[in-house]
Parts: structure tokens; C-alpha cells; sequence
């Protein structure tokens, strides 16, 4: 897991917010419950990041590893994700 946190910090909104959209779409969704999927969704990305806080305890490093993977081969795209010495503080 530790590998893929960076991708788990990014894709985890996405996920929140899609399962929110397909929730309003079923009969009988109820206000009060896109609160308690925001709270979960925001709960596990707080968890995330004390994964991450912990790895950073017991390894010091100064920069985190980032994922570079190719995507879609025929076009040459790629997903190349890493992290700046801004957001060095807040995430790892």
C-alpha cells in the first residue's frame, strides 16, 4: 500500500465524489447521508496521510518516491506523479 499512497491520496476524492453522484441517483437518498459519505471519504484520506506521517518517522528521506507508469502506450502518455518540496510538508 505504501507504494501506491500518493495514488490512494489522489484517486480517493474521486472516489468520494462518485460514490456521492451514484448515491443521489438511487430512489430514496436522504440529505443527511451525503454527510456521513463525505465524513467517511474525508475520514480515510486523514488515515492515508497518517500512514504516510508514520512511514516518514521511521525512514527519513527527503523526497518521496514518485510512480512514473506508462498509461497509454500508443500515444505515448504517461502517469508520472511525485511530489514538490511545497507539498513535502503536507503529505509526507
Amino acid at each position: 500500500m505504501q507504494n501506491h499512497l500518493l495514488t490512494i491520496l489522489i484517486l480517493l476524492p474521486v472516489v468520494g465524489a462518485a460514490t456521492t453522484i451514484v448515491y443521489g441517483l438511487t430512489p430514496g437518498a436522504k440529505e443527511s447521508h451525503y454527510r456521513w459519505i463525505a465524513l467517511g471519504f474525508t475520514t480515510l484520506a486523514f488515515f492515508a496521510l497518517a500512514v504516510a506521517n508514520q512511514r516518514r518517522r521511521r525512514k527519513p528521506q527527503h523526497v518521496c518516491p514518485g510512480r512514473n507508469y506508462s498509461w497509454i502506450g500508443s500515444v505515448g502518455a504517461r502517469y508520472h506523479v511525485g511530489i514538490d518540496g511545497i507539498s513535502l510538508w503536507l503529505v509526507c
